[in-house]
C-alpha cells in the first residue's frame, strides 16, 4: 500500500514524472537541480558545459582519428549540442531503476541515502552552485509519511540482480 501512495505521489503531486519516465524512468535531458554549494566549497564542475567540452576534445568521440566513420553526416549528434544559461549546473536525469542499490546521490554523492534525496526535493534549500534551478522544480514540503511512501515506491522499482558470473565479466 506503501508504495502504491508513493507511486500516486510520483505521479500526482511530486510530478517527479516530469523528467523520470519511460523505460528506465528518465528522460535522458540534463536538468539543474539547484544543489548549492556545501559550506566551503567553490563551482570547479560546470557540469553539461564542461562535458560538451571534452567530448569535443576527445579523440574517441565519432569525428576523431579513430572512428571509422567520421563525416559530419555520421556525427550530426555532435553539430548540435549545445550549452548556454539554461545548462551550467545540469546534469543527466538518472535512471531510477535499482535506485535503492545506488546510494550516494547526486552528481557528487551528497545524499547518503534516498531519505535525504527526498528531503532535498521537498524543501529545494540554497542556491545553485551553478546556473539555475529548473524552473518546473517547487518545493513540495512532503510530509515524513508522504517521503516514506515515495521510497517505498522507489524500492520496489529493484529489478533481480544480475548473476555473479556476469557481473565478474568471466
Amino acid at each position: 500500500k506503501s508504495a502504491q501512495r508513493g507511486l500516486k505521489l510520483f505521479i500526482g503531486k511530486g510530478q517527479c514524472i516530469n523528467c523520470h519516465f519511460g523505460p528506465n524512468l528518465s528522460d535522458g535531458e540534463f536538468h539543474n537541480i539547484g544543489l548549492a554549494s556545501p559550506e566551503g566549497s567553490e563551482p570547479t564542475d560546470q557540469a553539461r558545459p564542461d562535458g560538451i567540452r571534452k567530448l569535443r576534445l576527445n579523440p574517441f568521440n565519432g569525428r576523431g582519428k579513430f572512428s571509422d566513420a567520421s563525416t559530419w553526416d555520421d556525427n550530426q549528434h555532435l553539430l548540435y549540442m549545445f550549452y548556454n544559461e539554461h545548462t551550467y549546473g545540469a546534469y543527466k536525469t538518472p535512471s531510477l531503476r535499482n535506485v535503492s542499490r545506488t546510494a550516494p546521490y547526486t552528481h557528487d554523492g551528497r545524499f547518503a541515502d534516498l531519505q535525504q534525496m527526498m528531503e532535498f526535493y521537498s524543501k529545494l534549500p540554497g542556491e545553485p552552485l551553478v546556473g539555475h534551478r529548473e524552473e518546473t522544480l517547487l518545493p513540495l514540503n512532503f510530509s515524513q509519511q508522504e517521503i516514506t511512501d515515495l521510497i517505498s515506491f522507489l524500492t520496489s522499482l529493484e529489478g533481480q540482480r544480475v548473476p555473479a558470473v556476469l557481473r565478474s565479466g568471466q
